[in-house]
């Protein structure tokens, strides 16, 4: 039988120390093919679930302002209009992208959400290279599985906003950071790669988010405590981010004094996130939760007796701290000063949990079928939640006007009203645009369509009713469209519209309707 000596050494095959039989090469070289096929089909299935009907549903409310914020003129005329939006702030990272990908792309839904479908495929293979680097293949596989399929990434994945890069860079930070713990750990010196690496994502990460600056702080406290004897070397680390970074420091001042639009956050909102981990469902949230609490619970009763270092004890303490520590601070800061407790900020602990949850189960049922299947079956019981019972990819008009998981149909609503105008109709809108102070890009749909009109003056309240009943007696108008959308306080509006006007044409769409008045034989007093 033949010999070979290798000079491959991942982490936990060595075989450096003597010379391996053929037969044990073959072996292995097989076993890595297995698990290329495996991620590649994890990989497959991410993509085909969050490519799917990309374009299907309307651009929402939150989409619609991302690209107001992302469409100026020129990327300085981006930056300031990021930097005065008023009640909401971020950084300009995501709007200068998004800018410049639809200029290359186009206006269209599934273009404008398409980098957001890449960063949501990437982040599957980014959790995996993490749970590898961390533990093992397996643990890696198992939670690339889980982003995969969970709705809480799907959703994000297709949706213009910056939450699925987030997603992203909070796994590719991290396996960054582990590379550097580990030299700065080991050697005292950082890999010269890793660094790069990771003050690349950590740059990005910050400009994407305020919260994904919020998190490289924190990786940045966590490797001072872990590394104190490299604590010049962890500044050396940190000190381009904070160069990149400084220039637009004033500006999130600036906007941090400007208040925001939540409110201060209860224990239901703590739940609220929880759930939203695991499709918000009750049943498999509780049995997620439960492996995890068994799975360290029988960690603990492991290491009972044992002298462990603490190497073997990081891995699961970060992940730990990962996820619990930002909410927690978020949380507790939220009373004292301006609240930003909210769980879609909360994505960036979301590889943490995945990856707590993929060592949990292959501790208590260990790398062998019953462990794979276990996984294997809780991924199918994510993904047929998803489906089946959240109906996630069905059409929102062939659902309740409330249906919680769609988007709000302003493509619908926009084609709906432009058929009922006329040539001398008036319409009026909540809803629709006039945000911040900003030419808005709520006419979207009707740009699309060639509507001259567009959605009209905005009318929200008494005095803005007000001035749409005198122009309306100033003008010869025979029909009125009122569209309300994203905006449930006008009943006030509406009762007094009816009042006036009488029962109007009422079409419902989900996040709102349209009302069509006939004035024609209406008093106009």
């Amino acid at each position: 039988m033949g010999y070979y000596r290798v000079e491959f050494k991942p982490k936990k095959f060595h075989l450096l120390e003597r010379p391996y039989p053929l037969s044990t090469l073959n072996k292995f070289a097989r076993g890595r093919a297995v698990v290329l096929v495996a991620l590649l089909a994890v990989l497959a299935l991410a993509a085909f679930l969050r490519f799917y009907d990309l374009g299907e549903e309307s651009l929402w409310v939150d989409e619609l302002y991302i690209l107001t914020l992302a469409s100026a003129e020129d990327p300085m005329a981006i930056v300031t209009r990021v930097a005065d939006a008023i009640g909401s702030f971020y950084p300009p990272g995501y709007f200068l992208l998004l800018h410049y990908w639809s200029d290359l792309a186009g206006e269209s839904e599934a273009a404008l959400r398409f980098p957001s479908a890449v960063a949501g495929v990437l982040s599957v293979l980014a959790i995996y290279l993490l749970g590898r680097r961390l533990y093992s293949e397996a643990e890696g596989l198992a939670a690339a599985l889980f982003m995969a399929v969970l709705r809480w990434p799907i959703s994000y994945s297709q949706e213009v906003h910056s939450y699925s890069m987030l997603l992203l860079f909070s796994a590719l930070s991290a396996y960054f950071w582990w590379g550097c713990f580990r030299g700065l750990r080991g050697s005292g010196r950082l890999p010269l790669w890793e660094a790069v690496g990771y003050v690349l994502s950590a740059v990005v990460f910050c400009y994407l988010h305020y919260f994904g600056l919020f998190l490289v702080a924190l990786q940045a406290m966590a490797l001072l405590l872990l590394a104190p004897r490299a604590a010049l070397r962890v500044l050396l680390l940190y000190a381009p981010v904070a160069l990149v970074y400084l220039p637009w420091i004033p500006t999130m001042l600036n906007q941090s004094g400007q208040g925001f639009w939540l409110w201060p956050p209860t224990y239901g909102d703590v739940l609220w996130f929880l759930r939203e981990i695991f499709n918000y469902e009750a049943g498999l949230s509780l049995l997620a939760f439960a492996l995890l609490l068994f799975g360290a619970v029988h960690a603990l009763y492991r290491m009972r007796g044992r002298n462990l270092n603490l190497e073997q004890l990081l891995p699961g303490g970060l992940l730990v701290a990962w996820f619990v520590v930002p909410p927690a601070l978020l949380f507790a800061l939220s009373y004292p000063s301006t609240p930003i407790f909210y769980p879609r900020y909360l994505i960036i602990c979301l590889p943490a949990v995945y990856l707590l949850l993929a060592r949990a189960v292959f501790r208590l049922f260990g790398r062998s079928l019953v462990g794979a299947a276990l996984i294997s079956a809780l991924a199918v019981s994510f993904l047929g939640n998803m489906i089946v019972d959240s109906r996630y990819y069905v059409r929102a008009e062939s659902l309740s006007a409330s249906a919680g998981l769609h988007r709000n149909e302003y493509r619908e609503a926009a084609a709906y009203a432009d058929s009922q105008a006329g040539p001398h109709t008036l319409m009026a809108q909540c809803g629709w645009g006039g945000y911040f102070g900003f030419p808005d890009r709520y006419d979207y749909y009707f740009e699309k369509i060639g509507s001259v009109e567009g959605p009209g003056q905005r009318v929200c309240n008494s005095d803005e009713l007000q001035t749409l009943l005198e122009r309306l007696e100033d003008g010869n108008y025979d029909r009125l469209i009122y569209l309300r959308m994203h905006d449930p306080g006008t009943e006030v509006v509406t009762q007094a519209l009816r009042d006036r006007f009488g029962s109007p044409h009422r079409q419902d769409f989900t996040g709102g309707e349209v009302w069509v008045y006939d004035l024609e034989d209406q008093p106009t007093a």
